[in-house]
């Protein structure tokens, strides 16, 4: 919620005649955070989680919806890693080429997209209906002989 608040006060860069330039005028700032992320940030302050626990029902639970929902706050951490400004703060300081310093933040970003796309890949087994095939089926089939429960072991999926 601080970050909202905080978002309707921090410029953004524009693009003008001059070059790039940051915009300082509170109400063009409120209007482009209006217009691009405040969608995705109130959506994704819903506290959903809560709400099904207080109200004690399992039904909430179960919306597909929700769980889309969920998958929303993830992109919230995209504009974390587009306007990285600690990446560029150690950059000059630092003597270390830039080169490497490109490597290094590519294999970050390299690695929080296998980790969200991994996360997405385990999430269909709860947004596809057990009667359906699941990817999960034949590797369930081949760790059962061993007596590993591969849908309660968060190791395995």
């Amino acid at each position: 919620m601080i970050d909202m608040v905080l978002q309707f006060v921090t410029m953004y860069p524009k693009t003008t005649a001059r070059g790039l330039e940051l915009e300082s005028r509170p109400w063009k700032i409120a209007k482009h955070y209006v217009m691009t992320w405040f969608c995705l940030d109130f959506l994704t302050l819903i506290p959903l989680d809560t709400i099904g626990l207080l109200s004690g029902k399992d039904r909430l639970k179960d919306l597909r919806s929700i769980k889309v929902i969920r998958v929303l706050r993830l992109l919230k951490l995209m504009r974390l890693l587009r306007s990285s400004k600690l990446t560029h703060r150690v950059e000059i300081p630092v003597s270390i080429p830039y080169q490497h310093i490109a490597l290094l933040r590519f294999l970050l970003v390299l690695i929080l997209a296998c980790h969200w796309l991994a996360c997405v890949w385990a999430m269909t087994l709860k947004l596809v209906d057990e009667k359906y095939p699941q990817w999960i089926n034949e590797i369930e089939a081949a760790d059962l002989p061993f007596g590993i429960q591969t849908r309660e072991s968060p190791m395995r999926i």
